[in-house]
This record gives structure tokens, C-alpha cells and sequence, in this order.
């Protein structure tokens, strides 16, 4: 699933046995795997299996190893959070409902940073390095809906449930219900379809309602959050000075950029097609491990072409010592490896992609055999 995440070809995962298609999975794999073999039903139970592992315990051990080998510099960690959005009702399983996880994943409607209010959605929290924007941490938050869990709750009456619409938009400062409604169920005391004359043994009532943003409220509160406070308890200014402070802030945008990454119409999570709200957290490990893979690598690449005061031509053919790592992969696209009479050659293998691939060390360089080989 890296790989194709990694692939950058808009290969969504319901294309997932098609993306390897004409790449070589048992050199990159193991002997004996085919494309067929990565189906839809492998990557369910793969899916499982990350979840039934524990996924932020999972994703923070394989973050710590990655921090040790790659020397990754902690000095100043940025956290942010975004929304992702999903297709499908995505219903809550009943033993997530009762337990207190906060990998118990609660997918529900809520305000959209992505503009598709339409849309259930989850949130993830990343916290990324300052050296290189790698996430060290990765997690899903539970996305509780103060109106989901009202909408699931029976009223004796149509005047209780009207009251606790009212007092739950009273409390919102920016938001507010619209086409609030009262439906009535009929309950019967016996199973199955109440016969033509039966009467009902009791009613209950449930809200429907819909969240609008109060646009006038909002308007105010971002004029007022156009100055703000930046705060630190390291108070001793030879240690932090302000300017530093200032510029560590402005670091922030590590964290955005891995969300942009996450979120790109070429990535295969721009939108999550799934069945079950545990695969959709265990795919969003998944991500998180994307991300951690493909800034691992674009940092190497930099601080490599730094060391040795190299270049590599970027896409207009400028020399450039901070490519990003998508423009190295769409290099290499045409780069392919071919069984010709029991000997692996590999074609188009150029000089310029050769001396890319130094930079990259020498696991890298061994996975590909050489032209001549």
C-alpha cells in the first residue's frame, strides 16, 4: 500500500491490483508475488491485522526506529490537525460504540476544512519534525458529534426532543441547527411485521437537523484572531530569542505541508472508499507511514546533493539541490526492469538517473540492478 500511496499516479486502492500492473513485485516484493495476488481481499485483512496490532503504538515504534537511524533533529516538533473525507454511511460497530479507544474511530458529519459538508469525515492529528517535515506521530482523533449523538437518542415525547434541539444550538457560539424535525417511531411488543390492525405499544421521538456555520459570528472572530499571542515558558532570552520564537512558529507549516501531500488529488487517499471504520484508521496508518517514507527520503536526497555540493536538473532542466522527491519518482517512471532469456536487464536507465541514485545510499542503489547485469 506504500507503493502505491508512494506511486503519485492517481492509482485509488480499488485500482490497487491494476497499479502493479506491469511492475516488477517480485523483485520489489518477493519471489512469487504476483499483481493478482495484491487484491482488494488482502488489503482488507492487512487491514485488520494493522488495526487488531494497535495503530498509534504501531506507527510511533516505526517513527522512533526511523528518528535513531536517521538522526532526525527534535529541537522543534510541529502538531496540526486536518479532516479527510469519506464516502458511504460508515454505521458504528457495536463493540466500538462501547469501548473507550481513541482508535475506536467515530465517523461522523462536522464542520469540513475540505468545504464538503455533505461528507462524514474522521480527523488525524500529525506531529512532525522541524528537520525535514518527518511525522513522528500520527493519530486519529475520535470525531464525536454532539448532534449525531442526539439524533440517535429516543424522546418520550416530540416536546422533549424539540427542548434538547433547542438547548443544543443555544450552546453552539458558531454554528447552529436548521431543518430541525421530530420523527415519530411506533414500537410493537411483538417481533416482526405488526399485522394491519396492530396498535403500537409505545412511541418514541428523534431529531433530524442539519449544522449551518453562523457566517456573522465567524466574520468577527477572524478579525479578532488576525493578532494573536505567541507564548513560551523558556523565558530566558539567551536560550530563546524572540526572533527565534517567532521563526520555530513559522515552522508550523511542516505539518501543513504533509497534509497537502496526504491530500493531493494524485495520492490514493483524496477520498477513502472503505467498509468499516477500522480500516478506515488502519489506512490512515498508512498514510501517516506514506508520509514518514516519502520525507525520510526527500531529506536524504537534500542533504546528500548538500554534503557533496552536487545538483540534479529539475523539471524545467534548471539545476536545483532541493528537488522534491514526486519530481525523482516520475523520473524513474519510465524506467523499467525486463526478464530477457532468464537475465534481468534494466532499461533507460540514464546517466542522469544514475547519478541520482547515489545520492540515495547504497540499499537503494542495490535494489536495482545494474545495466549491465
Amino acid at each position: 500500500m506504500i507503493l502505491n500511496g508512494l506511486g503519485l499516479v492517481s492509482a485509488p486502492l480499488s485500482l490497487f491490483s491494476e497499479f502493479f500492473v506491469g511492475k516488477a513485485t517480485e523483485h520489489l516484493l518477493g519471489e512469487g508475488i504476483e499483481p493478482e495476488h495484491l487484491n482488494d481481499d488482502r488489503i482488507g485483512r492487512a487491514l485488520d491485522s494493522l488495526w487488531n496490532q494497535g495503530l498509534t503504538p504501531l506507527f510511533t515504534s516505526i517513527a522512533m526506529l526511523a528518528h535513531q537511524r536517521f538522526n532526525l533533529l527534535t529541537k522543534s516538533l510541529h502538531l496540526d490537525s486536518s479532516s479527510f473525507s469519506l464516502e458511504g454511511s460508515y454505521e458504528i460497530e457495536s463493540s466500538d460504540e462501547s469501548s473507550e479507544s481513541i482508535e475506536s474511530v467515530k465517523i461522523t458529519y462536522g464542520y469540513s476544512k475540505d468545504h464538503r459538508p455533505d461528507l462524514k469525515q474522521f480527523m488525524m492529528d500529525v506531529i512532525c519534525t522541524g528537520d525535514g517535515d518527518v511525522p513522528l506521530f500520527v493519530q486519529l482523533k475520535i470525531a464525536t458529534s454532539e448532534l449525531n449523538s442526539l439524533m440517535r437518542q429516543d424522546f418520550a415525547c416530540a416536546a422533549d426532543a424539540r427542548k434538547a434541539a433547542d438547548k443544543l444550538s443555544r450552546n453552539w457560539k458558531y454554528h447552529s441547527l436548521e431543518s430541525v424535525e421530530i420523527e415519530t417511531h411506533a414500537h410493537y411488543n411483538t417481533p416482526g411485521r405488526p399485522t394491519k390492525n396492530q396498535s403500537p405499544e409505545h412511541f418514541t421521538y428523534r431529531v433530524t437537523a442539519q449544522v449551518i456555520p453562523v457566517e456573522s459570528v465567524i466574520e468577527i472572530a477572524q478579525r479578532q484572531a488576525g493578532r494573536f499571542i505567541l507564548a513560551t515558558n523558556v523565558l530566558d532570552e539567551k536560550i530563546l530569542p524572540n526572533d527565534e520564537v517567532l521563526t520555530e512558529y513559522k515552522g508550523q507549516q511542516t505539518s501543513e505541508r504533509g497534509f497537502r501531500f496526504l491530500k493531493d488529488p494524485l495520492f490514493f487517499t483524496s477520498s477513502v472508499f472503505l467498509n468499516t471504520p477500522r480500516r478506515v484508521a488502519a489506512l490512515a496508518m498508512v498514510m501517516g507511514l506514506c508520509l514518514l517514507v516519502y520525507t525520510l527520503g526527500q531529506r536524504q536526497l537534500r542533504q546528500a546533493l548538500a554534503d557533496s555540493q552536487e545538483t540534479i536538473p529539475n523539471q524545467v532542466k534548471k539545476a536545483t539541490s532541493t528537488p522534491t522527491l514526486r519530481w525523482v519518482f516520475q523520473c524513474f517512471q519510465a524506467v523499467h526492469l525486463i526478464n530477457l532469456n532468464h537475465q534481468l536487464q534494466v532499461s533507460n536507465l540514464t546517466d542522469t538517473r544514475l547519478k541520482i541514485l547515489q545520492f540515495f545510499g547504497k540499499p537503494c542503489q542495490q535494489s536495482i540492478p545494474s545495466p549491465n547485469q
